[in-house]
């Protein structure tokens, strides 16, 4: 009989005797709450190790696959992210519908004007009904918009994801601007939401108004 006891400070959070053959390797997965990270785990009244838990709240997961790599960037965002409790994962490769419904936030930044690789700029017909269909279904998508004016036609892959959405909101200057809304937070009854901040907003040369911040605080739960 081997007894195993979890103690957050003096409070035990889990406790239970278990029987196992002498010599007997065995897996024994257990769940139990507690709103410490520092946990102190006890084996037959020894402790036998502490661990701390990393917290996290919500995924949200930034686009990278549009030639809108800006990971440095947009620290200041993620950052903010972070700070709320969540985890920030880049989207390397192909964004797909599963990697989108498997977060709560979706960063979507506008592509880089000035990149060479043009035509992946473009995001896909596909992926704009499945990002459609993910903030209908309770997603809060983030786009920040381009940092200079894109000229080249895939903007125009931009646009359709704005039509597609229900609002009558779009894309202006080449995509450093929108028309349509006086807040740029945009919400669907029952549903997610749609965050919409400038490139100076999203890097942190201009502060993100506190209604915005209020606005994906209630979006997150955290309020």
């Amino acid at each position: 009989l081997i007894s195993v006891e979890v103690k957050s400070g003096e409070t035990i959070v889990f406790s239970k005797n278990y029987e196992m053959s002498s010599m007997a390797c065995q897996e024994i997965v257990e769940t139990f709450e507690t709103e410490e990270d520092a946990l102190d785990f006890f084996v037959d009244d020894e402790l036998a190790f502490r661990i701390n838990v990393d917290y996290v709240g919500f995924i949200a997961h930034l686009d990278t696959s549009h030639e809108n790599y800006f990971l440095t960037e947009l620290k200041p965002l993620t950052q903010l992210f972070e700070d709320l409790g969540g985890e920030v994962k880049p989207v390397i490769g192909v964004l797909t519908k599963k990697t989108t419904f498997s977060g709560q936030v979706l960063i979507l930044p506008l592509p880089d004007a000035d990149t060479f690789m043009k035509d992946f700029m473009e995001i896909s017909e596909e992926q704009v009904d499945f990002i459609v269909d993910y903030v209908k279904n309770g997603g809060l998508l983030v786009i920040v918009l381009a940092r200079k004016e894109i000229t080249h036609p895939a903007i125009e892959s931009y646009k359709l994801l704005f039509e597609k959405l229900p609002w009558m909101v779009e894309i202006e200057e080449g995509g450093r601007s929108v028309s349509g809304t006086g807040t740029r937070n945009l919400e669907i009854e029952n549903g997610g939401g749609v965050v919409i901040l400038t490139w100076e907003e999203a890097t942190g040369t201009e502060p993100i108004s506190e209604g915005t911040m209020s606005y994906i605080e209630m979006k997150l739960g955290l309020r």
